[in-house]
């Protein structure tokens, strides 16, 4: 049923699924065609994988922009601001609030906006779900 090229099993030319194993440790793969794993589901185990590693997203803005921010899974402190709480838990489920370490602000994304994870030295590109 395919073959491993890299992060991702290889089969009729497509990628089936994202092994983000590291060597001499079993591979976590989350299938992202035949299963249909969400983004948020591949973005919390990434993150807890990461431990206190620095975490890197990079993914589309609501205006069309794309945007990277960086942060430490770990990082503990208030937030800060005027932000409204999301009310739909289909829509809450998908928004992670980080402390972006370049700006030194609170910043939140959408998992289904993002396209890219970059997390010790491993890169994943993720299909943006609209």
């Amino acid at each position: 049923m395919g073959r491993w090229l890299g992060l991702f099993r290889v089969a009729a030319g497509r990628p089936l699924c994202y092994n983000l194993g590291v060597r001499g440790q079993p591979p976590h793969r989350f299938n992202t065609v035949e299963n249909q794993t969400a983004n948020h589901d591949i973005i919390r185990q990434v993150i807890q994988e990461a431990g206190s590693k620095m975490v890197s997203v990079t993914f589309v803005k609501a205006d069309g922009s794309e945007r990277q921010l960086t942060f430490n899974p770990r990082h503990k402190g208030q937030i800060l601001g005027t932000g409204n709480p999301i009310k739909d838990p289909e829509k809450a489920k998908n928004v992670f609030r980080i402390m972006d370490i370049n700006l030194n602000e609170w910043r939140s994304f959408d998992a289904r906006r993002v396209y890219r994870v970059k997390f010790q030295g491993k890169t994943v590109d993720l299909p943006t779900e609209e």
